[in-house]
């Protein structure tokens, strides 16, 4: 009875953790997004289109995590599956939309960046794949609820990097405070897997170390000038 019980409790500590992911979001695009101020130019309609799909991805993870976080039920867990069905086409969205996104970026700059469109495009192009690899690793685990929840909560944590940087930005605080808001993250679930687990997840450490991957490249090779040359080959200027 008390491993059902165990089983069946739920984990609101992966509801917690979404929330806290959606609340960097919010603030950070609050200025540019949001809350945009009628004085700036309007944003172009990709933009609004990936702003839109990029919330109800963060949003559903919420909802799913108070899905199934706050206890294990039968009518609970279908709906969880199906609610995880339908992320299939906001997880699609996300990654088409990011595209488009990220070679504009590149394209045309961004006055905010303190990296050079060429790094810039690097980290946005991680953050597509780093996403991406999160979202297929939890959907071919989800029979497996310790490491499908884990790579889910983390999809959301390798693309946080942007929505970071502008909460440091609107702060006064240097660029660099992004990096322990992101990493506090993933330090935040390996704490919490030995607490519970008594040892920290596979999941755990595929998504630490893909973040730091993705950190130590976006200021090595996406700054290097075979880098530069290869965006270059592939979005030749005019």
């Amino acid at each position: 009875m008390s491993t059902v019980g165990h089983k069946n409790r739920g984990e609101p500590f992966f509801l917690l953790y979404s929330l806290a992911a959606l609340a960097i979001v919010l603030t950070g695009f609050a200025p540019s997004f949001y809350l945009r101020s009628a004085e700036h130019a309007p944003l172009s309609t990709s933009f609004m289109v990936h702003g839109a799909f990029l919330t109800s991805w963060y949003l559903l993870v919420v909802v799913q995590s108070g899905v199934i976080g706050l206890g294990r039920t039968p009518t609970r867990l279908r709906l969880h599956q199906r609610l995880g069905m339908a992320s299939i086409l906001i997880f699609v969205a996300v990654i088409w939309t990011s595209w488009i996104v990220a070679v504009d970026f590149y394209r045309w700059g961004r006055p905010e960046a303190v990296l050079s469109p060429a790094a810039l495009f690097y980290v946005n192009l991680n953050n597509i794949l780093g996403f991406a690899l999160c979202f297929v690793a939890g959907f071919l685990r989800r029979k497996k609820p310790k490491a499908h929840k884990r790579y889910m909560a983390l999809a959301g944590i390798v693309i946080l990097n942007p929505a970071a940087f502008r909460l440091v930005m609107s702060l006064g605080l240097p660029p660099p405070v992004t990096v322990p808001i992101q990493l506090g993250f993933v330090i935040a679930l390996m704490v919490y897997d030995i607490r519970r687990e008594k040892r920290i997840q596979p999941a755990t450490w595929i998504g630490f170390s893909l973040i730091l991957v993705m950190m130590l490249g976006s200021f090595t090779f996406g700054e290097s000038a075979v880098w530069r040359g290869l965006l270059e080959t592939l979005f030749p200027p005019g």
